[in-house]
């Protein structure tokens, strides 16, 4: 079988958060262009999914989670050659609610560790067991969707922002670490997003 430019045909990918948004369009790209893909997301059905995708659900913030995730994609595939960081979640909150209108949206403990738990130590788990597989075959990718607000900042977002600016950082770091097993880490960086339901 010959392969594209790409050399996507049989290289097996996960994609976290893939259920949705971001993830699921790069699912859908990975997929038409002959890639075998798992979606890891914390909602959905496990199994074979109509799109051609496998479906396993992960909450990326429990490491037990993460590992029997990665285990299970090895145990049918084969192997993991690509690893998609997308899951993250953003709750636009104020450092300080200076109006005192509406206390709910000024940052408090309990979303900062959500967002924290969610965007800085998912992708850390992620990367962590995908890149042990990766190391033993000598070689992967490992991609992380960061945000233009980790490189700039946003007004309202500082804590969205703060995690997305640590996973460029990782990126950076791991890329170094990484990259004499023939492991690339890359990353990618948004802005704002307006996605059709009919893309969807």
């Amino acid at each position: 079988m010959s392969s594209s430019w790409l050399e996507l045909e049989g290289k097996v990918a996960i994609v976290t958060g893939g259920a949705s948004g971001i993830g699921l369009q790069i699912s859908r790209e990975l997929i038409k262009n002959g890639a075998k893909v798992v979606v890891s997301d914390i909602n959905g059905e496990e199994g074979q999914q109509t799109d051609g995708s496998y479906f396993i659900k992960c909450d990326v913030t429990k490491r037990e989670s993460v590992a029997n995730m990665v285990a299970q994609t090895v145990e049918m595939f084969g192997s993991v050659d690509i690893l998609v960081n997308n899951a993250g979640v953003n709750l636009p909150r104020l450092l300080v609610d200076v109006v005192g209108e509406r206390p709910e949206y000024e940052l408090n403990e309990k979303d900062f560790d959500f967002m924290v738990a969610v965007n800085q130590k998912g992708p850390y788990l992620c990367a962590q067991a995908a890149a042990k597989e990766m190391v033993k075959q000598n070689k992967g990718v490992i991609i992380n969707v960061a945000s233009e607000a980790g490189q700039e900042g946003s007004a309202g977002q500082s804590c969205y922002s703060a995690t997305k600016g640590a996973v460029i950082s990782f990126t950076r770091a791991w890329a170094k670490e990484l990259g004499k097993f023939n492991i690339r880490v890359v990353a990618l960086a948004p802005g704002i997003l307006v996605i059709s339901f009919n893309e969807i």
